[in-house]
């Protein structure tokens, strides 16, 4: 790391080298980038040659916040990638064409000396690459401060993580071009986070701020949507600022209601577009959870808003505290990262920002070291929000860090615990936080329906007991659930589904269980197997077919929505074993519904429809 402890305060294109001798030794040794410009090139990616390996190997996230009326449509490398980057299924596309040659392309990148050797189709390949495996992430801004032909987002700062805990911030004139890294009269400011810890936060909260959205800058998501504005708004000359507002909702924040200092709890005046209250049973947990003591179990139907509830709670628990006890770091902990991927979102509309603790420990153990270090000097009110799923929290490396805590801030955790019903088993709840506060949310907590098994019993031990229950025929009959009917339709196995049916049922009754009673891992995938299998056998898309054409189905085509699965579950994502027959069964789906005359589009985890 010498290199980045020996970068220079400053730099001036002509004297240095910008992308040579500041952007490529922190790429060669960063864990992540976040920066904003005016403009983005793909010409940008010379730059970078002498750092791709760790790119494409250790780097977990580049962040790029760009003007969206400065995408030059001319760039076709960029153009190209983004519109093959669009979707989900484009991204699987991508990485699919490239994905196996992508060490050798970037082992080829790095090696060139001339830049004049620096062949477009590194550009092409390491381009598409790098967005469709989301190492490389780009959004588009629009300034809000003004309309006409002034309004550009215009910051050209960013900031650098390493693995060592040191951080790197830069502020200056340069673009993210090839120009703005060496030919330009451009320059830059560069900040240590070890030498200049406020300097070094000032820029990384700024962009940390606009990265989501501000009062004044919305910023949105690749997509169609988003390209097709990009293409109709596009300057032929430069600089043209864009002039027409974007019919999308900016993401993840109200832009009206987003305040400057994140971490910092604000209760919402909207939410989903209506003005937020409670409901009576919210309103009802709030207050049972505060008449005993800052603990119990939220018994809520799924869907009844338990998510909105311990934010609230924890928002003011924090801002009503006195002193320096308006202060307190949120263990948020969950089964699986799909529903930690939910609360991320979720807090944002709290303005709190989380740390999200999953995925490999290099991309999260860096960004926990610096917020935990400006826990210890933010002034209060202040939550530290920690996200974390199962199979992160009880690895030695985040028990570590809950050890520390515990020592530093005794009296200073709210722990909130998603799906607790999962440790309501012999000596499971035992392996939980000690906290001050503490919150357990499930729409069925309990093993027996008294709570008197061993497990339910632990359980209430340690979260307190049910604070309010609401069941989801309460939840329907007040109009908090939308109302449904249930019908189930019987679908058949043949006699080579049900041979292979036994197969799996006999690696499950092998395979065992852990010392805690419960199925083991080589269970849990085993059990994976036969899900999948049952979800693709063929009496189902014959039944399927049936079904479609019935009157009341094909006569509302346009309100119908299909769930289709590979029978793949949260452990199997977690796990990364999701089932390699997962578009077979989409295409299948896909073609009965063509060969029935439905127009249909698709999308899939994570992904929103364009």
């Amino acid at each position: 790391m010498d290199e980045i402890k020996n970068l220079k305060p400053y730099y001036k294109n002509g004297v240095d080298k910008i992308g040579k001798d500041l952007l490529k030794p922190c790429l060669k040794n960063c864990i992540s980038w976040r920066r904003g410009t005016l403009g983005f090139s793909s010409s940008a990616l010379k730059s970078w040659a002498g750092a791709f390996v760790n790119i494409v190997e250790n780097v977990d996230k580049i962040e790029i916040l760009a003007d969206i009326s400065h995408v030059n449509i001319s760039d076709r490398n960029l153009m190209m990638a983004l519109e093959h980057c669009s979707t989900e299924e484009e991204k699987q596309k991508s990485l699919f064409m490239h994905g196996e040659q992508i060490i050798l392309k970037a082992i080829k990148a790095d090696a060139v000396k001339d830049r004049s050797e620096f062949h477009k189709d590194y550009i092409w390949t390491l381009l598409h690459y790098l967005l469709a495996s989301e190492k490389l992430e780009i959004r588009f801004a629009i300034n809000t401060i003004t309309s006409g032909d002034r309004n550009l987002y215009h910051p050209k700062g960013g900031y650098f993580l390493f693995p060592d805990g040191e951080g790197v911030a830069h502020e200056g004139s340069f673009n993210e071009s090839e120009s703005g890294h060496e030919f330009n009269n451009e320059t830059v400011h560069v900040f240590h986070k070890s030498r200049e810890e406020a300097r070094f936060w000032m820029t990384a909260d700024s962009i940390n701020e606009d990265w989501t959205g501000t009062p004044f800058v919305k910023v949105h998501r690749l997509s169609k949507k988003v390209l097709r504005q990009i293409k109709e708004n596009a300057p032929r000359e430069f600089p043209i600022p864009l002039k027409t507002e974007l019919d999308i909702k900016p993401i993840n924040i109200n832009p009206e209601k987003a305040i400057k200092n994140i971490n910092i709890p604000s209760i919402p005046d909207k939410l989903w577009g209506k003005k937020f209250v409670l409901r009576k049973h919210q309103e009802a947990a709030y207050r049972g959870w505060i008449n005993q003591g800052g603990n119990g179990i939220l018994w809520h139907a799924t869907g009844s808003g338990k998510t909105v509830t311990s934010l609230y709670t924890l928002s003011k628990v924090v801002l009503e505290s006195e002193g320096n006890g308006g202060k307190c770091i949120a263990i948020i902990h969950v089964p699986f990262t799909p529903l930690a991927d939910q609360w991320v979102e979720e807090l944002l509309k709290f303005n709190l920002t989380a740390v999200e603790c999953y995925g490999s420990s290099t991309s999260w153990t860096s960004k926990l070291d610096y917020e935990l270090a400006k826990f210890k000097q933010a002034e209060a009110p202040y939550v530290l929000p920690l996200i974390v799923i199962d199979k992160t929290f009880f690895m030695d490396t985040f028990q570590g860090y809950l050890s520390s805590i515990y020592e530093q801030y005794p009296n200073k955790i709210f722990y909130i615990c998603d799906e607790c019903h999962r440790f309501a088993k012999k000596g499971k709840a035992k392996r939980l936080p000690n906290a001050k506060f503490k919150m357990g949310l499930s729409g069925t907590p309990f093993n027996s329906d008294d709570g008197s098994m061993i497990g339910d019993i632990e359980l209430k031990n340690y979260f307190g007991e049910v604070c309010n229950k609401y069941e989801i025929s309460e939840a329907l009959r007040d109009g908090v659930l939308t109302p449904y009917e249930y019908i189930p339709i019987l679908c058949y196995l043949d006699d080579e589904e049900l041979k292979e049916v036994r197969v799996w049922e006999k690696k499950i009754a092998q395979a065992g269980f852990d010392a805690d009673g419960l199925p083991n891992e080589a269970s849990n995938i085993a059990s994976g197997g036969r899900n999948r299998l049952l979800a693709r056998i063929e009496d189902k898309f014959r039944k399927l077919s049936v079904l479609i054409n019935k009157t009341e189905i094909s006569s509302s085509k346009e309100q119908s929505l299909f769930f289709v699965g590979d029978g793949s579950t949260e452990i199997d994502i977690d796990l990364g074993q999701q089932s390699e027959d997962q578009q077979r069964v989409l295409d299948k789906f896909g073609k009965i519904l063509r060969d029935n005359n439905w127009s249909w589009s698709g999308f899939t985890a994570g992904e929103s429809p364009a």
